[in-house]
């Protein structure tokens, strides 16, 4: 009589070990991919949200600009100074009106302040910073200094260039927006086809983030755009 033998076959340590190390690669190839799909989400975020505050930038400067005059803008790499008529909040007792104000003579514009924008280039930050005309300037409010070589310089007065913001701590500095890797300002004639003046506009270059992508942040973009004052000659 033949007896017939059943052998169950057990699952070795060996086969364990290769099954979890298959598992392993897997999980960690899915782990891989959800890592980098997060990263490039977290990056073109922060990139979209670069975007949203370098426009909200140039259009704050674009409506102070439009309110000045060309003769008293002073562009240079990272910063911009401009006479304003506008009195933006209302401090009468410091002589600033809210909107504008007229020689009532004459009926020019009085210019009651002077704003600048710079970078810090250790922060990357742009800030933005005013003071009051008749703080800087004793010459009359209805005529400033022409801007130029003397950056707005009245004589006897401190130029306002970018140090003369940044030093200018007991100015409130307000944060425009971070992450500024370049900004440019300068003038420039607008000439018809014979050559003749017919204007001048403000070129401004904005760069935002850093073009080596390094891990300060992952993104740089660059943003150029041309402003033309009401008030141009």
């Amino acid at each position: 009589m033949d007896v017939k033998t059943r052998s169950s076959r057990a699952t070795t340590l060996m086969e364990l070990l290769v099954a979890s190390s298959v598992m392993f690669i897997v999980f960690a190839g899915v782990a891989l991919v959800l890592f980098k799909g997060m990263s490039y989400l977290r990056s073109n975020q922060s990139a979209l949200d670069a975007q949203r505050g370098a426009m909200l930038t140039l259009n704050s400067i674009s409506r102070e600009v439009e309110r000045t005059n060309m003769r008293f803008i002073y562009g240079q790499d990272g910063g911009v100074s401009f006479a304003d008529p506008f009195g933006g909040k209302e401090d009468l007792a410091n002589g600033i009106t809210s909107g504008f104000q007229s020689d009532p003579l004459q009926g020019t514009l009085l210019w009651q302040r002077y704003i600048g924008y710079y970078v810090d280039n250790v922060t990357h930050n742009l800030y933005r910073r005013e003071c009051r005309y008749n703080e800087v300037f004793a010459t009359s409010r209805t005529t400033p200094p022409p801007a130029g070589p003397d950056v707005c310089q009245a004589p006897g007065t401190p130029p306002l260039n970018v140090t003369w913001w940044a030093n200018e701590t007991a100015r409130p500095a307000h944060l425009i927006s971070s992450d500024v890797a370049v900004f440019k300002a300068s003038t420039e004639d607008v000439n018809d086809k014979f050559g003749v003046k017919v204007g001048s506009v403000l070129n401004v270059t904005l760069e935002m983030g850093d073009p080596a992508k390094n891990n300060y942040n992952h993104y740089w973009f660059k943003l150029q755009t041309q402003f033309s004052p009401r008030n141009s000659d």
